[in-house]
C-alpha cells in the first residue's frame, strides 16, 4: 500500500500530523510576519488595558460624585477618554488587519459646547466605547499575562535538562525530559495561542467600537425624520413668502391699478387731462405688477436655470448684484434638478443678505463637484455677525439643504468674514 492509498483510507481523509511534522512547522510559524504582528498586538494591549482601567475607574467615581460640582467634568472627561482610547484601538487593529474599523459617531459640527456635550452623552456609540473600555481591562491584561507566562514557562521547560544535574536520579532525568518535550510543545502552540488572543481582541473591537448596523439604521431614520421636517418647513416658508410677495407686491399694485382706472373712467368726459394722468399712472402700475410677477415666478422656478444650467443662472444673479462678486463654477455635467435649484437659491439668498446687511466690498461664490457631492460656498469681507436663527431666509436655506440630505453651515464671527457653505449629495 503506498502513501496515497494510506492517506485516502484514513477515516478523516488524511492522517493527523506527527510530532516530528509539528516540530518542522515551528520555524515556519516563527518566520511568519503574522505571528509577530499578533504578538505586537497582544503586547500593546496590556498598556491599553491599564489606561482603560484608569478611565473606567474615573468614570465610575465621577458617576458616583455626579451630585457634586466636580463630578460632571470628570464624567465628561472619562467619556472623551473612552472615545480617544477607542480611536487608539482602531489604529492598533491595523497592526494585524488591513481593513480599518470604522466609527459611527453622531456629528457635532457647528454645535455649541453644551450641544456637543449633549451629543457626547446621548450617542450610543459613546456607550459602546465605554463598554469596550470595561471589557478591554480583563481581556488585555489576561492576554498579556498568558503570553508572557506561556513564553517564560516554555523557556524554563525547554531548558530544564540544563539545570537538572547529570548525577540526579533517573526520576529527575525523566522529569527533565518531560519538561523539555512540554517546552517544545509550548513553543509549537505558542504562535497559535498568540494569534488566537489577537483575533479575540480584534473581534471584540470590531463588535464594540466599530460601526453598529442597528445604531447606523437608527441614526439614518432619525436623520431622514429631520430631513422630512426640514423639507416641510422649507415648503411652508416658501408658500408664506409667495403669499407675502403677492400681497405686498403684485396684488397691491393691481388694486391701485383698478382704483386709478375707476377714477379715470369717471373723469373720462369731464376732466380729460386728469383722466390721461390717471391712465398713465395705471399703465406704470401694470408694468410694475408685471415685473413683480416675473420676479415671483423667477423665485419659484427660474427659467434660465432650467434652460441653460447652473452656471448661466448664477451668472445672471451675479450680474445683478450691487456688490462685486467673483464667480467660480466647476461642474462638469448638469446636476440633478433639485440640487441645482437648491444651489441657485442658496447663492441668491446669500447674495441678497450680503447686499442688505454685510457692508461688504467684495464677495466670492464657488460651486464645484467633488465625487458625489456638490459643494457651494459664498464668502464676503463684510462685518459678519450673521445669525442663522435670526432670519427666515437663512433658516429656509438650511431647511432646503437638509431636505436633500445635505450639510449646511454658516460661519460669521463679529468683524467678519461671513462664509456660507453647503454640501449636497448629487447622485442622480
Amino acid at each position: 500500500m503506498d502513501a496515497t492509498t494510506a492517506a485516502s483510507s484514513h477515516p478523516l481523509g488524511s492522517p493527523p500530523p506527527t510530532i516530528l511534522q509539528l516540530l518542522r512547522r515551528v520555524p515556519l510559524a516563527y518566520a511568519d510576519a503574522r505571528t509577530w504582528r499578533a504578538l505586537a498586538h497582544v503586547v500593546t494591549g496590556g498598556p491599553v488595558a491599564l489606561v482603560a482601567a484608569t478611565l473606567f475607574t474615573v468614570g465610575v467615581a465621577s458617576g458616583l460624585l455626579s451630585l457634586v460640582l466636580i463630578g460632571l467634568p470628570l464624567f465628561c472627561f472619562a467619556l472623551v477618554g473612552c472615545r480617544l482610547l477607542a480611536w487608539l484601538e482602531r489604529c492598533r487593529a491595523l497592526v494585524v488587519d488591513a481593513n480599518p474599523i470604522g466609527a459611527s459617531y453622531h456629528a457635532t459640527t457647528g454645535l455649541p459646547v453644551a450641544g456637543k456635550l449633549r451629543v457626547l452623552v446621548t450617542d450610543p456609540a459613546t456607550w459602546r466605547d465605554v463598554l469596550w473600555t470595561a471589557v478591554m481591562v480583563p481581556v488585555g491584561l489576561v492576554s498579556l499575562a498568558v503570553t508572557i507566562a506561556g513564553a517564560g514557562l516554555s523557556v524554563m521547560l525547554v531548558a530544564s535538562p540544563l539545570w537538572i544535574p547529570i548525577t540526579s536520579s533517573r526520576r529527575a532525568a525523566l522529569v527533565g525530559a518531560i519538561g523539555f518535550v512540554l517546552g517544545l510543545i509550548g513553543w509549537t502552540v505558542g504562535p497559535l495561542v498568540v494569534r488566537g488572543l489577537s483575533s479575540f481582541q480584534l473581534a471584540t473591537a470590531r463588535v464594540l467600537v466599530g460601526p453598529d448596523s442597528w445604531t447606523s439604521l437608527v441614526s439614518r431614520v432619525s436623520q431622514l425624520t429631520v430631513s422630512r421636517a426640514a423639507a416641510a418647513d422649507a415648503q411652508t416658508g416658501q408658500l408664506r413668502r409667495i403669499e407675502r410677495d403677492l400681497h405686498d407686491g403684485a396684488q397691491a399694485r393691481l388694486v391701485a391699478l383698478a382704483v386709478d382706472l375707476g377714477v379715470a373712467l369717471e373723469k373720462l368726459e369731464t376732466e380729460p387731462a386728469d383722466c390721461r394722468r390717471l391712465i398713465e399712472r395705471a399703465h406704470e402700475q401694470s408694468k410694475r405688477a408685471l415685473a413683480d410677477l416675473r420676479q415671483l415666478v423667477r423665485g419659484i422656478a427660474p427659467t434660465v436655470l432650467e434652460d441653460r444650467g447652473l452656471d448661466a443662472a448664477l451668472s445672471a444673479i451675479v450680474a445683478n448684484s450691487t456688490v462685486p462678486v467673483t464667480l467660480e463654477v466647476d461642474v462638469p455635467d448638469r446636476l440633478p434638478e433639485p440640487v441645482e435649484t437648491a444651489a441657485y437659491f442658496l447663492v441668491s439668498e446669500a447674495l441678497a443678505n450680503v447686499a442688505k446687511h454685510s457692508g461688504a466690498t467684495t464677495c466670492r461664490v464657488r460651486v464645484n463637484q467633488r465625487g458625489g457631492l456638490a459643494l457651494v460656498e459664498v464668502s464676503d469681507d463684510g462685518r459678519g455677525g450673521a445669525d442663522p436663527l435670526g432670519g427666515t431666509g437663512l433658516r429656509g436655506l438650511g431647511g432646503r439643504i437638509a431636505a436633500l440630505d445635505g450639510w449646511f453651515e454658516i460661519s460669521s464671527p463679529a468683524g467678519g468674514p461671513t462664509v456660507v457653505r453647503a454640501e449636497i449629495p448629487c447622485a442622480s
